[in-house]
């Protein structure tokens, strides 16, 4: 079985015996069809082309041979009488991948049931099953995309890149190796987003330019920040020398607001005349009509901008990695969103692993784990906007 380029045989294991076991199925819902116009026939075959044509068809499969059926290489033809009715199920599914052919049956009949020629055979197949791995990766290693762990190590000994496997995965260090062999002039804004799209995702970053000040601000997940120390060597590689570079990591959390509106239903227990003291309450409250619900907008814009601006004021300081204390932050409220955003120096921290915001009693309103690498001042960034809706707890 010949597997596309990235495939291994676990993982199309499952997936052709799913397929092969799809076909059965068809051939045992239809054993009790009358398969001819003049007669009556009945017919519970499996085809060797149809097991091919479901192995073919799984993903990451390119050409299937060899294909047998119970040891065999013909049909499996079914019995179908008045005391016999055979039905097919599927039992071991053995898969190989690498050579198109046995080597046993290149040789004579006669050889083939020599146990020292059948060892042989075996031996050579997995030395070529070996060596078409081996041409394979080859050919892999001559892509970026594709190549395997030890041409990254290859590239990154060429541009003195040291990785860090614990937290650097291989795709994340192949696309850095391509990153540094694609970083040619000319240096535009395009070719900054095109960069970023490929090191931190489509969507996922915003760019602030402060003209007047020649600084640049990237915003990112602070999630997960392994791409930063790659950004950031891209960054001072092709921006001019007198502009700034500022990492902006931030952290989006929100408040949701419902109203719910419900009419008391009350009923009087006595009248005027026939008050029996201690008998029964005044009134008893029965259960509520809800009159509108939570799920129908009714919050206007100055509550929500009212909240923002009571958040903005309960938050005091921010902490990172559970033990640095900033409450040098800067806090502002545009329509319904609290923006905080302050500085986090090299010397605090080698990086950043934790984050929450307290109010002046030290306690917690807001935590968050991340993974932010400080290799100079950092500016984080806190969004916090304030919105009407309904939290889904069945989602």
């Amino acid at each position: 079985m010949t597997l596309a380029s990235g495939y291994e045989i676990g993982q199309v294991q499952q997936p052709i015996e799913d397929a092969i076991e799809a076909y059965l199925l068809t051939v045992r819902q239809a054993w009790d069809t009358n398969t001819s116009a003049t007669s009556v026939v009945y017919e519970a075959n499996v085809y060797l082309a149809r097991i091919t044509a479901a192995i073919v068809g799984v993903t990451g499969v390119v050409n299937a041979t060899n294909v047998q059926l119970n040891g065999g290489t013909a049909d499996l033809i079914l019995t179908k009488s008045g005391t016999t009715q055979q039905v097919p199920v599927l039992g071991t599914v053995s898969l190989s991948a690498g050579t198109d052919y046995e080597m046993l049956k290149l040789l004579p009949p006669w050889y083939r049931e020599i146990l020292d020629y059948r060892e042989i055979c075996r031996t050579e197949e997995a030395q070529l099953e070996a060596l078409a791995g081996e041409i394979t990766s080859v050919a892999d290693n001559f892509f970026f995309q594709t190549m395997d762990l030890s041409a990254i190590e290859m590239w990154e000994r060429i541009f003195s890149i040291v990785p860090n496997p614990q937290t650097e995965d291989a795709e994340f260090r192949r696309y850095r190796v391509l990153n540094r062999i694609t970083t040619k002039p000319p240096y535009t804004l395009g070719f900054l987003y095109q960069k970023l799209d490929e090191l931190i995702g489509p969507g996922l970053w915003e760019v602030h330019v402060d003209y007047p000040n020649y600084t640049l601000y990237i915003e990112s997940s602070a999630q997960n920040q392994n791409y930063a120390t790659e950004v950031a060597f891209t960054i001072n590689r092709i921006k001019p020398a007198h502009i700034v570079y500022v990492n902006t990591p931030f952290i989006r959390s929100g408040l949701l607001l419902s109203e719910q509106i419900e009419r008391l239903i009350r009923t009087y227990n006595y009248k005027l005349g026939s008050w029996a003291l201690g008998a029964l309450p005044f009134a008893t409250d029965g259960e509520n009509e809800v009159v509108k619900l939570p799920e129908t907008p009714s919050i206007q814009q100055a509550l929500l901008t009212g909240v923002a601006d009571f958040v903005s004021g309960d938050v005091a300081s921010a902490r990172i990695n559970g033990t640095i204390s900033i409450t040098d932050l800067s806090k502002s409220v545009s329509g319904n969103v609290l923006t905080i955003t302050y500085t986090v120096a090299a010397a605090q921290t080698a990086e950043i692993t934790s984050v929450e915001l307290l109010d002046g009693e030290g306690n917690v309103l807001t935590a968050s784990q991340v993974y932010v690498p400080v290799g100079g001042a950092v500016v984080m960034k806190h969004t916090i906007p304030v919105s009407e809706g309904v939290v889904n707890n069945g989602g």
